[in-house]
């Protein structure tokens, strides 16, 4: 098997196109997705290519996307940069920080997923200085996301410098990489001739007849005629009167792999179950989590036969599975105690790592086990600081499982929510609000659950009814405690009045309940609101608020884009384009990429209005790219119609003499007079 792993039978176009990509590096880098089934060879050819960029003299970097390792934030990108790190003090202060932090290794700062891919990229780029760089990434699907989004944003972006990023995907998985429209190279089943060259080697004992069955079974894929007659041979050992009927096939390929795991040893299977259950692949690590499981002192010998079997390559530092349907496969074929109680043996060496701690502690439990929930709650800010949003929200929905109040429960799901907003991920806000929505949530909870329920649905028209029910739990949860929440539930019903008319006397309403909340109207959200719910009637007083703020000494980005809107709303676009350009530059220096995609789209028809038609161009490309790239379909969407009437303003001596219907249109120069027609419907919204 080894001799047959030494070749790539009937892969010399695959091939070429690699080692071509990696030959062109000097003049200029690349980017390639190589996809394809399971057992494909895409691992065995991005392999190749890895050797042959060694052997001209390229830096090979490498990384491997792990199934179990999915939930750990930035753990692959670590295992990437590694051999880099000591270049980090080459960085902008700010880029090195965030890097660092996302490792672990800064505390102090509190990383963007834009500074850490940044980072990266500039990292890579130093390091190319020297020679040609080698971006391999193995089964990518399986990588934690912000490495993935990180990988993607360098496969977009290299350019002039001599980096190839080279990354296998399985069939059937989509993610950022994919998505960034690289040149994809799809891999299908080897030909019956390459076939038969690869079971001469790998089935070479077996009879011909049984060599027939095996092509037959594995339509050509390359592990399946490596793996399988292994296993026949195993089986005949053991079995040899019921030898005929047993092969297994394709689609049991990782039942093929942990057919091995009866004949080792019992505490190499112990340690193969660790490694399987870790996230990392350092080999102190693995051998004292696989102590603590079996109650003796693991050494390196407990590998030997499983290094034998072909399951895992063992250095110094590191234990690496062969493939990663091995590690899928060994923890398919053990029993959910054995899984539960490798778990809890991390857990037990892991008490300097509280995340990962917990993390695995949760996943030796059923539940409900409300101390781990507590722990687990409490220790999702960690990967929060890193920028790992959706492990946090993946640690807020394990913690909701196995929590046994019901009520409490469903404060978990919806606090996993509110992140998921905050990535623009309204898919999982959908599903984790269906979840909480079976829960007996407390009053401020079920005002929590109405606005998030209400924050996708900004392009719904005006609806008096809903408005009406939005403002009465802004009320509740006003009385509850909760102002912010209360202000947010006004927002969006003054958004829902942004696109088409709901009538004066929800408008009314609106404003009326905003003047309510005590010392709630100079916030910057209440005078958005009241800006988005009555830009006419109410022009006055808030253009007198916006006034009395000196943009210059706002240092919160968030505050300064909600009074741009407000700018915007009463049409006054050059305080509102004032606003959102003092926005930008705080979100660009923090990395705040969501915020800075809304800040950019909203300049758009401000810009235009002042006849800043290509700086409008640039803005709302800008916006829909970093929309894109944060997750957020809303802005991505909304986007789409501004760049239409950008270009049109730049292709076109004068303006449109009918703008659209709702916030697209441009606002009125006189709004203290003048209703803004961007907040009018064909009804009119007054």
């Amino acid at each position: 098997m080894s001799t047959a792993a030494a070749h790539l039978f009937g892969r010399d176009d695959e091939l070429r196109a690699l080692t071509g990509l990696i030959d062109t590096a000097a003049d200029g880098g690349g980017a390639l997705v190589v996809r394809g089934e399971p057992g494909i060879g895409k691992s065995a050819l991005l392999q190749a290519a890895c050797t042959y960029g060694r052997a001209t003299g390229v830096e090979v970097l490498r990384t491997t996307g792990v199934e179990a390792e999915a939930q750990l934030p930035f753990a692959c990108l670590h295992q990437l940069l590694r051999p880099l790190l000591g270049r980090a003090d080459r960085l902008p202060a700010m880029q090195r920080r965030a890097l660092l932090a996302a490792f672990g290794m800064d505390d102090a700062a509190t990383p963007e997923p834009f500074m850490i891919a940044l980072a990266t990229l500039n990292l890579l780029a130093d390091a190319a200085g020297d020679r040609p760089v080698l971006v391999a990434a193995d089964d990518v699907q399986w990588l934690d996301r912000p490495t993935h989004d990180a990988l993607a944003f360098v496969g977009r972006r290299i350019g002039a410098d001599p980096v190839v990023v080279i990354g296998t995907v399985r069939a059937g998985h989509d993610g950022p990489l994919l998505d960034a429209g690289l040149p994809v190279l799809d891999l299908s089943g080897l030909d019956d001739t390459a076939a038969r060259q690869l079971i001469a080697v790998s089935g070479a004992t077996l009879p011909a007849v049984t060599q027939e069955r095996i092509l037959f079974e594995s339509l050509g894929n390359p592990l399946a005629l490596v793996e399988l007659p292994a296993a026949w041979r195993r089986t005949t050992e053991l079995t040899a009167e019921h030898v005929a009927g047993q092969l297994p096939l394709t689609a049991r390929l990782e039942q093929a792999f942990a057919g091995r795991l009866p004949d080792l040893p019992s505490d190499t299977r112990d340690a193969l179950l660790v490694a399987a259950v870790d996230h990392t692949d350092e080999l102190p690590e693995i051998l004292a989590a696989a102590g603590a499981l079996t109650g003796r002192a693991a050494t390196t010998h407990v590998w030997t036969s499983a290094a034998d079997a072909g399951l895992v390559h063992v250095d110094e530092a590191r234990v690496v599975f062969r493939h990663p349907l091995v590690r899928s496969a060994i923890l398919h074929a053990e029993p959910l105690a054995r899984r539960q109680a490798a778990n809890a043996a991390l857990a037990e060496v892991l008490a300097g790592e509280p995340y990962r701690r917990v993390w695995h502690r949760a996943q030796s439990i059923v539940g409900p086990d409300d101390a781990v929930a507590d722990e687990l709650e409490a220790t999702h800010t960690i990967p929060l600081r890193r920028g790992a949003i959706l492990a946090a929200i993946s640690s807020l929905h394990r913690s909701a499982q196995l929590t046994g109040d019901a009520a409490r429960r469903g404060h978990r799901l919806l606090l996993a929510a509110e992140h998921a907003f905050g990535v623009g991920r309204a898919d999982l806000v959908d599903r984790l609000t269906t979840a909480a929505e079976g829960c007996p949530l407390s009053t401020l909870d079920r005002a929590r659950l109405a606005w998030l329920r209400e924050i996708f649905n900004d392009g719904v028209p005006g609806d008096a009814g809903r408005i009406g029910q939005l403002c009465d739990t802004a009320l509740t949860a006003a009385a509850a405690g909760d102002r912010a929440l209360a202000l947010n539930l006004l927002h969006g019903a003054s958004l829902r009045t942004w696109w088409a008319s709901a009538g004066r006397s929800a408008q009314d309403r609106i404003v009326a309940t905003v003047r309510s909340l005590a010392d709630a109207a100079a916030e910057p959200r209440a005078i958005a609101t009241i800006a988005v719910a009555h830009p006419c009637t109410e022009a006055a007083p808030v253009l007198a608020a916006l006034t009395r703020i000196a943009p210059e000494d706002i240092g919160d980005p968030a505050a300064l884009h909600l009074y741009g809107m407000a700018a915007h709303a009463v049409g006054d676009p050059e305080s509102a384009i004032d606003c959102f350009q003092r926005a930008e530059r705080h979100l660009r220096e923090q990395g705040r990429l969501a915020l800075l995609s809304q800040v950019l789209t909203m300049q758009v028809l401000n810009r235009l209005e002042l006849g800043e038609w290509d700086r409008a161009v640039a803005a709302v490309e800008e916006g829909r790219r970093l929309a894109a790239d944060t997750g957020q379909p809303i802005w991505d969407t909304g986007s789409l119609s501004l760049n239409a009437v950008s270009r049109a303003c730049v292709a076109t001596p004068t303006p449109p003499t009918r703008w659209p219907a709702g916030p697209n249109r441009p606002p009125a120069r006189n709004a203290s007079t003048t209703c803004s027609p961007a907040f009018s419907s064909p009804a009119g919204s007054a």
